[in-house]
C-alpha cells in the first residue's frame, strides 16, 4: 500500500513541524504588529484583530506545508493542521495572558480552520 508520506517520516511529525513553522510565522507577524504599535499612533484595541490576522496566516502556512509534505488530501490535511495550530496557539495565548483567557480568544479556532482549509487547497492546487 502506498502512503503519501516519505519513508521514515511520520504523519504526526509532519503536522508538528508544519505547526511549528506556522507558529514561527505568527510570532514574526505579531512582532511586526508590535513594532507598528510602538512607532505609529495605532489604538491598542486593534490587538485582537492583529492576533486573528497572524493566526490566519500562520495556519495558512502550516496547512500549506503539511499538505505539500503529505501530497494528498488537501482539505483534510489543511483542517487537521489548522486544528493543531489553533490548539497550540490558543494554549500559548492562554498561558501568556496569565491564565485568564477570554471567550473572544475562541474566535481564533474558526479563523485558523478557514486558514488551514485555504492553505491545504492552495498547496494541493498549486504545482
Amino acid at each position: 500500500m502506498k502512503t503519501p508520506f516519505r519513508a521514515g517520516k511520520s504523519p504526526i511529525l509532519v503536522f508538528v513541524w508544519s505547526a511549528a513553522a506556522g507558529l514561527a510565522a505568527s510570532l514574526l507577524l505579531l512582532s511586526l504588529f508590535a513594532y507598528i504599535l510602538t512607532k505609529k499612533d495605532v489604538s491598542p484595541s486593534l490587538l485582537p484583530v492583529f492576533l486573528l490576522v497572524s493566526g490566519f496566516f500562520g495556519s495558512l502556512l502550516s496547512a500549506f506545508i503539511s499538505t505539500k509534505k503529505t501530497k494528498k488530501r488537501g482539505m483534510i490535511a489543511g483542517v487537521v493542521s489548522g486544528l493543531i495550530f489553533s490548539g497550540v496557539f490558543l494554549l500559548i495565548c492562554y498561558v501568556l495572558s496569565g491564565l485568564s483567557g477570554s471567550i473572544k480568544m475562541l474566535l481564533l479556532v474558526p479563523v485558523a480552520l478557514v486558514g488551514g482549509l485555504l492553505g491545504g487547497l492552495a498547496a494541493k492546487n498549486l504545482r
